[in-house]
């Protein structure tokens, strides 16, 4: 999928603007109704709505409409049109994902050029559930509530009776991994690219979503999107989200380049301009006053992660590196420290939770800074010469999968 087919419904990382009319108050319980949207969504085969999105930012703006078609669990078509930048840039976009393949095709209105992409997913890939995710209504108001807290459901005035509006805020910790993300990315103003508000409209007699609104910091990024034409269970049938290019169009095989791109993905460490450089010596004391010195651990593969007590992804990805210790502990061939520069908090976090991984108290941070390390959490994956083989910076929710390749490809006689 191109860059502008990740932006239809790219809510994760576009954010909007919040409606401004009159409400009526209610004392209404933000859970009970949560919890009655997803039994409604659980209960949906089949939709076929007409969908309008704006995105705003302080350079750009794109605009695109259409309709989407989804059968539960996972068959998807898409029909839009795409502007940006006040019609600079104008295509019409049809997406169809079936039977484990996904076709795009592509027609610029200003050269009639029509492309065709195909790619071959598995169920479980990770471009699968990234489409997923974006165009399953439901998939979608589950990645809301895990991004986002329900600060309070409102009813709109008699007027509009019937359609509930949740007014959220971005959980710290899910902000805080987003903004790592983005800068690993290059975005050098991250911060104000995150989706910190939103604002979700339920109709309770359609059963479905009608708008979903966004803002970032200071409103630097604005999404709205608005659903119609609402037509839910119908009995969509399944050659409806097949596809077959019109006769003597050319196809580009996609199925290559997106292995390749998952590939880098998940050894992005390898990238890292540190890699290749000789790893610092250090000599610190863990948490219970034991020495560690580096050179005691040189001929082995070692892994170093930097985390603080005031850092939500760090400790969310704590019981993952204790999950990977407990594999790897007896080994010969590995080790696994973390570094901490507060010994009290690092103390009662640990034994709050019972891990047992090596803790090591850093109090001036000169190893973190030796390294650049300058966010968290952080994690450096040093081989059995010394040199920093790989880097990952930011929370990664699969980070125990990622090191354990990495740890295969160092000593793949394990």
């Amino acid at each position: 999928m191109d860059k502008f087919g990740k932006l239809f419904f790219a809510l994760i990382i576009t954010a909007v603007i919040f409606c401004q009319s009159s409400y009526s108050s209610q004392d209404i319980d933000p859970q009970s109704i949560v919890s009655q949207i997803k039994q409604s969504y659980e209960k949906l085969s089949d939709v076929k709505v007409r969908v309008i999105e704006q995105n705003r930012s302080q350079d750009a703006q794109v605009d695109a409409q259409g309709i989407l078609q989804f059968k539960s669990p996972d068959k998807i078509k898409i029909d839009f049109e795409i502007i940006s930048n006040s019609g600079k840039y104008r295509v019409k976009n049809l997406l169809a994902y079936s039977d484990n393949i996904l076709w795009q095709e592509q027609l610029n209105l200003d050269t009639q050029k029509i492309s065709v992409f195909k790619s071959e997913l598995a169920n479980d890939s990770v471009q699968a559930r990234e489409i997923l995710s974006q165009f399953n209504p439901k998939q979608q108001f589950d990645d809301f509530i895990q991004l986002y807290n329900v600060i309070e459901v409102r009813l709109l005035n008699d007027e509009e009776a019937g359609i509930y509006v949740l007014d959220m805020e971005i959980k710290p910790e899910e902000r805080e991994q987003m903004i790592q993300m983005l800068k690993a990315q290059g975005q050098p103003q991250a911060e104000l690219m995150i989706p910190e508000k939103a604002a979700y409209y339920w109709d309770w007699n359609k059963e479905f979503v009608v708008k979903i609104e966004t803002e970032s910091k200071n409103q630097e990024v604005k999404t709205l999107i608005e659903y119609s034409d609402i037509l839910l269970n119908s009995g969509i049938k399944d050659k409806v989200f097949t596809y077959a290019p019109a006769p003597g169009i050319e196809v580009i095989d996609m199925t290559r380049i997106i292995d390749q791109e998952a590939g880098l993905r998940e050894f992005e460490g390898v990238e890292n301009k540190l890699v290749g450089q000789v790893f610092p010596d250090f000599v610190l004391t863990d948490i219970f006053n034991d020495k560690y010195a580096y050179h005691d651990m040189r001929g082995k593969i070692l892994i170093v992660n930097f985390w603080e007590h005031w850092c939500p992804p760090c400790l969310k990805e704590m019981p993952l590196l204790e999950n990977l210790y407990q594999d790897i502990y007896t080994d010969n061939y590995a080790r696994l420290i973390t570094i901490t520069t507060d010994k009290d908090k690092a103390l009662e976090i640990v034994e709050e939770n019972s891990y047992s991984f090596p803790v090591l108290i850093d109090p001036q941070a000169r190893l973190a800074s030796q390294l650049g390390v300058d966010s968290i959490p952080k994690t450096f994956i040093v081989d059995q010469q010394g040199l920093i083989a790989a880097v990952y910076m930011g929370y990664h929710p699969d980070i125990e999968e990622i090191l354990k390749k990495q740890l295969n490809r160092l000593n793949p006689e394990e």
